[in-house]
């Protein structure tokens, strides 16, 4: 049972250009490939919205195989995942993010519509 761990944030004034320049490093993809390596979690990328309208500016997504997976990767004291808060932490705004998990439609054996009320 695949889990998306997305999480939503907005930046800091002025620190577009900085952030992207960052996430486009060689040191950002080394830090994802090392997160990957220590919890077991796949990094699927980071996303900004292209058309329509979105309550923030940016979504990060991580694929996990099981909600366990994920429960280690929440514990874990990954040196690449303090590595990569101690990066970004002073350019996005932390406060208001949010962080969604979506399964895929397609792995559910039923519906519980009491679940979304």
């Amino acid at each position: 049972m695949t889990v998306y761990r997305v999480i939503n944030f907005d930046l800091r004034a002025e620190s577009g250009d900085k952030y992207l320049e960052w996430l486009k490093s060689e040191e950002a993809k080394r830090i994802y490939r090392q997160i990957e390596e220590e919890t077991g979690a796949r990094y699927v990328g980071t996303y900004i919205q292209d058309a329509g309208g979105a309550p923030f500016d940016f979504e990060e997504w991580w694929e996990f195989p099981d909600y366990a997976a994920l429960d280690r990767f929440r514990r874990t004291s990954s040196k690449a995942v303090a590595e990569l808060m101690q990066k970004i932490y002073p350019l996005v705004n932390v406060e208001a993010g949010k962080i969604r998990l979506l399964r895929p439609v397609g792995e559910l054996k039923e519906y519980w519509p009491q679940a979304n009320q």
